[in-house]
């Protein structure tokens, strides 16, 4: 599964888009996803999906406050 920034790339992160609709839908899904994951795949997940401009923090975000 993609990230919501290579899913949807001219979404920008703070975009209310996030917060409706189908883009809503997808971001809690990679959201949930993530947070599931364990750790050595997390790693791998960033190592493959780099966070670009805009988008910093994200990965760090989620660990901090994983989906339960």
């Amino acid at each position: 599964m993609e990230p919501p920034w290579a899913k949807y790339p001219d979404m920008e992160r703070q975009s209310v888009g996030w917060r409706m609709g189908d883009c809503e839908d997808y971001y809690n899904t990679v959201y949930r996803m993530f947070s599931a994951l364990p750790p050595a795949a997390r790693e791998d997940y960033e190592r493959r999906h780099p966070e670009p401009p805009g988008w910093s923090g994200w990965y760090d975000l989620v660990k901090a406050n994983p989906w339960t």
